[in-house]
């Protein structure tokens, strides 16, 4: 069994001093936090059927969460909307990076010794 757990902090600062009547752009502000969690479980069992054969079974359960503000808040653009000459296929739309997801892998198999 294995468990993976990622915390990012951005820090960010302005070197310069930054004047009351500046614009909101001209001041520093922290992003927020990043969360990655991967949880990975495994169970195997198998039986010896003779000298040389062993028969069994392996099943892996992982779940992966993903909280990312660079991620979590973009609506991507529906490529529909592109001109006709204009080859969308090309572009990676934001939403479509990584995201959450839940794996389960359920294997068979025989093994022979020779």
């Amino acid at each position: 069994m294995g468990w993976r757990w990622q915390r990012t902090l951005i820090n960010t600062v302005n070197p310069n001093t930054v004047q009351p009547d500046a614009l909101d752009y001209a001041r520093a502000y922290p992003f927020p936090v990043v969360k990655s969690q991967l949880t990975e479980l495994r169970a195997e069992a198998s039986y010896q059927v003779s000298k040389r054969v062993r028969a069994g079974f392996s099943f892996l359960f992982e779940p992966y969460r993903l909280s990312d503000f660079a991620y979590d808040t973009v609506s991507p653009y529906d490529p529909g909307s592109f001109a006709p000459e204009t080859d969308a296929r090309r572009y990676l739309f934001m939403g479509s990076g990584p995201t959450s997801y839940t794996g389960k892998l359920l294997a068979v198999y025989i093994r022979y010794a020779f």
